[in-house]
């Protein structure tokens, strides 16, 4: 199969029907010989890190103590106005600003070890953001969205596929829903 920028790729599926098979092969955590990967339509080299191009979030999002920023940063400060934009709207796109308002908190909040003081989904929009902080080509989320709220999962997506137009966005999710916001 292939990826086009801006792509939307929704995989849905029973248990143990492949789905997570799919992700190690895309990932490059699982070899086949027989793949081959085409990166801006040229093929590369089997020593090629792969892995480069693609952010992983899975369901389960680890959350270390220390602030929300270094939480989704991984300890490097935004320091450029690019980044700092990019970050601010990055907290926007994922409604952090919200929960971190409504409980009279900033972005210095420590969300305690494992996350301890974050609901589910408010771990997994950290771990979404930290992908997007991250820049790369690819972000695969992997039943990432299932612990928030869906009228709020409709809202981060759709605000994803507005504005992240220069990415490729692969989705595992059971929610039918998220199928018809995608274009394949």
């Amino acid at each position: 199969f292939s990826l086009e920028v801006g792509d939307f790729v929704w995989i849905s599926g029973p248990s143990g029907g492949g789905k997570t098979t799919l992700l190690e092969i895309l990932l490059n955590l699982l070899k086949v010989e027989s793949a081959s990967y085409l990166v801006d339509g040229k093929k590369i080299a089997r020593n090629y890190n792969i892995s480069s191009l693609f952010a992983y979030v899975p369901q389960k999002v680890y959350i270390k103590n220390g602030s929300i920023q270094n939480n989704i940063t991984l300890y490097t400060q935004p320091k450029s106005n690019t980044e700092k934009k990019r970050f601010n709207k990055i907290i926007k796109i994922l409604k952090i600003d919200n929960f971190l308002k409504k409980d009279n908190r900033t972005i210095n909040f420590n969300p305690g070890d494992m996350g301890e003081k974050l609901s589910g989904g408010q771990k997994q929009r950290i771990g979404i953001a930290r992908a997007l902080y991250m820049n790369k080509k690819i972000l695969v989320l992997d039943e990432s969205t299932n612990a928030i709220d869906k009228g709020l999962e409709t809202k981060i997506l759709k605000n994803l596929k507005k504005i992240y137009k220069d990415k490729i966005v692969v989705i595992v999710s059971h929610n039918k829903y998220v199928g018809k916001l995608c274009n394949k």
